[in-house]
């Protein structure tokens, strides 16, 4: 340790630069993380490579390709329209200063994802590219896995550096330092220059993991720690991290050395010495660190073998019981007058010293401590929940009031000890009022001398006044009497929780649960604010007032912050719209649910933090930090849109065809900050002109929309702040030729031309025959009328009965042909589709192959859990079965826990890789619905019908493929290959 810190100072004395700038004290530094692995959406926990575009989006490299992560949730590149990528996995990826992404692949392609987010493959190497550097001289530095090394131009030509000289040992890093190509390897440190390679001779045979350069400086991740290389020649360099197999490492803007080591987890030197450990027991998924990467927000991310972690540093610091405090559950937080703070929680007392940023001491262990007050001669004074009060004497805390010295309850809920030579105590049943000098109670106040009732929350005195708040509402105690002096009757009954006295503006603030009151002295006014619009939130515990003339109220959804004068303005009607900041998890506190009920649940320290007491620890913030505090604006970005399932181009305007019915627009505004609190707006003009306020939706669907055209609007808000400038985006919807304008004026003019026509020949008509024709015509239609009448009620018999007929087939068709069960093809109806795929089989040559699949221990699931169980099981499996596979495959339930799936011109291989994707997502399917700990597995054998004699023997030979992987262990899918000699001598067995 001290080593290390000889050489972090040895760093600075050189000047290097990296601490130039000052750092945040390492006591005050307090990191809140943030997981991620498959579980919650990376395509693979194996992280090899991060990287951040301008755009602000991270990317992610793994055996699994590429992860997009906008702050909400990760998108792997298969799933980006029109990116041209062949390989499902990625080994590398870098930046250049131009915003360009690059992507290198296991199987040699090279993607670039430009700047304006178009993708195009650069280059296909002949093996897996494992390193990319951008560099002025070649445009690209690439490494293959074959321990080649090449300069690759703008246009596409390629230059190998290391053909004339091969290095030594397996490359594993590459970076370009002034005008050099750096590649470290396992056996030392080579630059290449003007095309030749040199090798560092102080560090040969020695194993480099990693090269990290900043500004002019090298940095050596080895297998025996970290070397800082001082001369610009490479030649000298100076150990500043020992005894660690470091695989990567990074310097923050902080001037912190990051660094991931291959089985202790990741290690933070701070520049002033201290060292935080972190591994598998505390914040990281796995010990072996793979990569480090700081982005543009600060945070760092480190990826690992198991997993994702990020780092950051938020606006206020939590004290929990990882810290040292008795509980979580902190109730009541006080200065002493040496700075120390005391945090009461509920199973007990800490002590907690700001000079080392660490709880000193414990006390009151088993106590759950409702209040805290300091004794006119200094001295601690808590509050129980079940014992009183108790005092703390010569560094040791002693019982000092109960119900023995005449106080009503033990439960103490607030001490107030400003009124000379008296403490006022309030419990759940009243008022006690101690003498100091006897240690006595002189009087009790409760319901019966005039409180709203028993329950006292807070006691505080106020210019000569003593506040009471209770369970229902306000009282007012003036020379020991109950008084109603002053305009309070327009405070809602309910539980008052505090009172802030703001002798400038000679006001009293009221926390309640019905919203925050003011009640102003010069005029004797009472005026309410009701609620923050953001989470509609109306109960507030605690106040306090900061230097920077702003009132902090903790709430049971986050910490509210808001100018006074702003408020005093807004509550004497003069503003409309109030403005203020809202803190919770995202800003680092452990939980948003601050507590009440409980004095003092909130302080502003002798030092400029406020502090307050929240379900999980202490919650504390420098106000100095957060005086010009302002939310991340972060762009909207439109990220997919999809018409009828198909990814459209986002570079121009989105045009539906007639038939088009259904649009889905996803979009995201990229904040990996604070990404819960972002909530977005939409509206598409034309269609709907009002804002549909979306919460934290991100993506918007229309189905059948009209012809026209539209614009789709999307705005985002870290909440509760403004709106952030729409993002638009055109939308066309084409009409039919028959909804088009010219189609609709020929129809119009062509519909009264044939209406006069009409009425012109039937007057000519009527005219010439009406005497003669009139009577006959009149009896025949009244004729024709009976006759059409009697005509139209039997066809309405007949077509009634041969409706029924009809739907009572088919329902007698489809209880032929279906499994009642799971609702798919039964065993005859498969058979069927079976004869048809061989009839075109023997006259076309047609090729298909069927899939044979058993749910493994199936009989253990009814055994265990019960037959309904296992008739869900076969559901949940039949639905898989459904979703997964193709729409032309057919699928039927054979028998028992058996299915069967028939793939029409598919190949084997096709067929098996179809096999084994319905295998994964039938395993990795939740089943906690149908039983707890339940986990479905299936196993499967594939065969052809390439020179089979009939389906019979097709199904035969899947069969038997199926039986040889319930031999090999379940939960496999087996090939069998019809060449093969015999069953299972060349087959191909799933993972």
């Amino acid at each position: 340790m001290d080593r290390v810190l000889f050489h972090i100072t040895l760093i600075l004395t050189l000047g290097v630069g990296i601490f130039s700038h000052s750092s945040v004290a390492s006591n005050s530094t307090r990191f809140v993380t943030e997981k991620w692995s498959t579980e919650s959406g990376l395509s693979h926990n194996t992280i090899s490579a991060i990287s951040q575009t301008d755009d602000k989006y991270v990317w992610f490299s793994s055996w699994e390709g590429v992860d997009r992560f906008n702050g909400h949730e990760f998108v792997n590149i298969e799933n980006i329209y029109n990116v041209p990528v062949e390989d499902n996995a990625a080994r590398s990826l870098t930046i250049n200063q131009q915003g360009d992404l690059f992507v290198g692949g296991a199987k040699g392609q090279l993607l670039v994802r430009n700047s304006d987010g178009k993708w195009r493959e650069l280059y296909r190497f002949k093996s897996q590219v494992n390193f990319i550097t951008p560099s002025p001289l070649h445009y690209l530095v690439v490494a293959t896995e074959d321990q080649q090394v090449y300069g690759l131009s703008r246009s596409g030509q390629l230059l190998n550096l290391t053909e004339q000289q091969p290095l030594s040992g397996v490359i594993t890093g590459l970076s370009v330092y002034e005008d050099q190509v750096l590649i470290s390897t396992t056996a030392g440190l080579f630059f290449v220059q003007d095309q030749t390679i040199d090798s560092v001779n102080s560090l040969q045979n020695t194993t480099i993991n990693h090269i990290y350069v900043k500004e002019e400086s090298v940095f050596l991740a080895t297998e025996k720690g970290v070397l800082h290389v001082q001369n610009s020649d490479l030649s000298d360099s100076k150990w500043i991290i020992e005894d660690k197999n470091v695989l990567t490492f990074s310097v923050d803007r902080q001037g912190r050395f990051w660094c991931g080591t291959a089985k202790d987890g990741l290690i933070v030197y701070h520049p002033d010495g201290q060292v935080d450990h972190f591994n598998n027991s505390n914040h990281l998924l796995d010990n072996r660190v793979t990569t480090i990467f700081e982005d543009v927000d600060g945070s760092v991310w480190v990826g690992t073998v198991g997993g994702l972690t990020r780092f950051f540093e938020t606006d206020f610091n939590a004290i929990s019981k990882a810290d040292g405090l008795p509980a979580n559950f902190t109730r009541a937080v006080l200065e002493d007058h040496n700075g120390t703070m005391w945090l009461g929680t509920s199973n007990g007392l800490a002590q907690f010293d700001p000079n080392t940023d660490a709880i000193e001491s414990q006390a009151l262990l088993n106590q759950s401590i409702l209040s805290l007050a300091l004794s006119q001669s200094g001295d601690i004074l808590a509050g129980s929940y079940t014992d009183g009060v108790f005092v703390r004497k010569k560094g040791r805390f002693e019982p000092y009031l109960t119900v023995a010295n005449g106080l009503p309850s033990n439960q103490i809920r607030s001490i107030e000890t400003r009124i000379p030579n008296q403490i006022w105590v309030g419990t759940s049943e009243g008022i006690a009022v101690v003498e100091t000098s006897s240690n006595k109670v002189t009087q009790v106040i409760d319901q019966n001398q005039g409180l709203k009732n028993n329950a006292v929350a807070v006691v505080k005195i106020i210019k000569d006044t003593v506040w009471v708040g209770t369970s229902r509402g306000v009282n007012l105690i003036k020379k020991g009497q109950v008084v109603e002096k002053y305009n309070l009757a327009g405070i809602q009954p309910g539980h008052i929780f505090d009172f802030y006295y703001d002798e400038q503006a000679d006001v009293v603030f009221i926390a309640s649960d019905s919203g925050l009151y003011r009640y102003r002295y010069r005029d004797d006014s009472l005026a309410r604010l009701p609620e923050f619009n953001y989470q509609n939130v109306a109960k507030f515990f605690t106040i306090l007032k900061d230097e920077y003339n702003y009132l902090w109220l903790s709430s049971n959804v986050g910490i509210y912050r808001v100018e006074r004068d702003i408020l005093n303005a807004h509550l004497d009607g003069k503003l409309v719209e109030l403005k203020y900041d809202v803190f919770e998890e995202s800003e680092g506190l452990l939980s948003k649910q601050a507590n009440g009920r409980s004095t003092p649940a909130g302080w502003l320290d002798t030092r400029g933090q406020v502090w307050f007491a929240t379900s999980k620890g202490a919650a504390r913030a420098n106000t100095g930090d957060l005086a010009t505090y302002k939310p991340v604006d972060a762009a909207i970005k439109f990220e997919a849109v999809s018409v009828d399932l198909a990814l459209q181009d986002l570079s121009s305007d989105i045009v539906l065809q007639p038939d088009a019915k259904h649009l889905k627009v996803k979009f995201s505004s990229i904040n990996l900050v604070s990404p819960k609190r972002t909530v977005y707006r939409v509206r598409l003009t034309g269609f709907q002109d009002e804002w549909d306020e979306r919460g934290q939706t991100n993506t918007i669907e229309y189905t059948n929309l009209p012809p026209g055209r539209y614009l789709l609007e999307v705005s985002s808000s870290i909440a509760p702040y403004e709106w952030s400038v729409p993002k638009q985006m055109t939308i066309v919807k084409l009409p039919y030729w028959w909804q088009t304008n010219v189609f609709k004026v020929v129809s119009i003019f062509g519909l009264i031309f044939c209406l006069w026509l009409s009425l012109y020949w039937r007057s000519y008509r009527a005219r010439l025959r009406q005497k003669i024709l009139q009577q006959q015509v009149d009896e025949k239609t009244k004729a024709l009328q009976i006759q059409s009448s009697k005509l139209l009620k039997a066809n309405q018999e007949k077509s009634e009965l041969l409706k029924q007929l009809v739907e009572s087939s088919k329902v007698l068709k489809r209880l032929s042909n279906e499994d009642a069960l799971t609702e798919l093809l039964n065993r005859r109806a498969f058979s069927e589709k079976c004869e048809e795929w061989q009839t075109l089989a023997d006259r076309h040559g047609a090729k298909y192959c069927i899939g044979f699949f058993d749910i493994d221990y199936f009989k253990s699931i009814n055994d265990n859990w019960s037959h309904s169980a296992g008739d869900a099981a076969l559901k949940s499996v039949a639905d898989t079965l459904k979703n997964t596979l193709r729409e032309q495959d057919i699928i039927a339930r054979w028998g028992g826990e058996e299915f069967i799936v028939l793939f029409p011109e598919t190949s084997l291989d096709t067929a098996f890789e179809m096999a084994e994707k319905l295998r994964k997502a039938v395993y990795i399917k939740d089943n906690e619905e149908i039983a707890e700990g339940l986990t479905i597995t299936i196993s499967g054998g594939v065969a052809s019908s390439e020179n089979a004699h009939n389906y019979e023997q097709v199904i035969h030979r899947a069969d038997m493929a199926l039986f040889e992987s319930k031999q090999f262990g379940r939960n496999k899918i087996n090939v069998f290959y019809p060449d093969a000699p015999e069953p299972g001598d060349s087959t191909k067995l799933s993972s």
